[in-house]
């Protein structure tokens, strides 16, 4: 048999998919047929993402075999397409051919696979439950059920925990903190639809990284080279050891009153919000003496005037920041 390449069809919807896909089907059968050995419709997998589509898909093969078994001109219509490389032997085939590939096609119609990408799937699930570690009597449900399942899941996820159920509770606590962060900025009256779509993008996360030691845990990502996973610290006890450091070296009053606006910022900081205007220029400002302060001496401009950080004031800003 000869070699087929592989081969990407993109196209609007209407455009002509499926009309070039069931020729492919048909070209696939013939290339067996014109190879001397049996047809094997049933060895192709034809899936699509409807099960409107893989109906159509199904009827235009038939309608197609039959009116070239019938008509030569229908039979030299399947060939039109020069840049399909099977059109070469749609054009060959005789109404006998077409007419034999139609049998073919009838009698195997038991055994054929032309449907959808999620009937595919399952499939393949029910064929081997135990390496996939679920059960085999597992459905897929419609988008209607999917919904009702959802509003089920939202159901338990906003319910009023009693308070002696402090595990669940957390957990509740937990997920509203992350969905208030991810919406920071967007707080609006739409709070369901911001929670789809809230879900839908961790359900795609969830999908390329389900394994659970992958979730909260930032050396997955970083490993151990990241020096923003920094040590855990007391920040209060950290700004409070700074501040002695900063009146031993007489900072200035102006000086200070910027430093003390940034460690107010930082406490009260949440993982994922912007900092305030002063904060976030000093912080900036930080960031670009990066390398200074890793090498403990760097100078930076705060109130209009340069402060020479010494080596202390320098290592518990890398803390503080990392």
């Amino acid at each position: 048999m000869q070699s087929i390449p592989n081969e990407m069809i993109l196209a609007s919807a209407g455009s002509g998919k499926t009309w070039q896909l069931t020729n492919r089907y048909i070209g696939l059968m013939a290339t067996q047929l014109r190879a001397g050995g049996p047809v094997l419709p049933e060895r192709i997998v034809a899936v699509t993402f409807t099960r409107k589509a893989a109906g159509e898909f199904f009827d235009s093969i038939i309608e197609k075999l039959a009116k070239a078994a019938s008509n030569p001109k229908e039979g030299k219509k399947l060939a039109a397409d020069g840049t399909d490389p099977l059109s070469m032997v749609l054009g060959d085939l005789t109404q006998s051919e077409y007419r034999q590939l139609l049998r073919v096609f009838i009698q195997k119609m038991p055994q054929l696979f032309l449907g959808t990408l999620d009937s595919f799937f399952s499939n393949i699930l029910r064929a081997f439950p135990a390496e996939f570690g679920i059960a085999g009597d597992f459905e897929i449900i419609d988008n209607h059920m999917a919904g009702v399942v959802r509003e089920e899941v939202y159901r338990s996820v906003f319910k009023r925990q009693p308070e002696h159920a402090r595990g669940s509770g957390d957990s509740q606590k937990e997920f509203m903190e992350a969905f208030r962060r991810a919406t920071f900025g967007r707080e609006e009256s739409r709070i369901r639809s911001e929670l789809d779509q809230y879900i839908d993008t961790l359900h795609e996360v969830y999908l390329h990284a389900s394994p659970e030691e992958l979730w909260g845990n930032p050396r997955a990502i970083w490993g151990n080279k990241c020096e923003w996973l920094g040590m855990q610290i007391n920040l209060h006890e950290s700004f409070d050891r700074l501040f002695e450091i900063f009146c031993r070296d007489d900072v200035s009053d102006s000086q200070m009153e910027v430093w003390q606006n940034f460690r107010d910022q930082m406490e009260e900081h949440v993982p994922g919000t912007w900092f305030e205007t002063k904060a976030g220029y000093l912080l900036e400002k930080l960031l670009k003496q990066w390398t200074d302060i890793i090498n403990e001496e760097a100078t930076i401009i705060v109130a209009r005037s340069g402060q020479k950080l010494s080596p202390e004031a320098c290592n518990l800003l890398y803390q503080i920041v990392t």
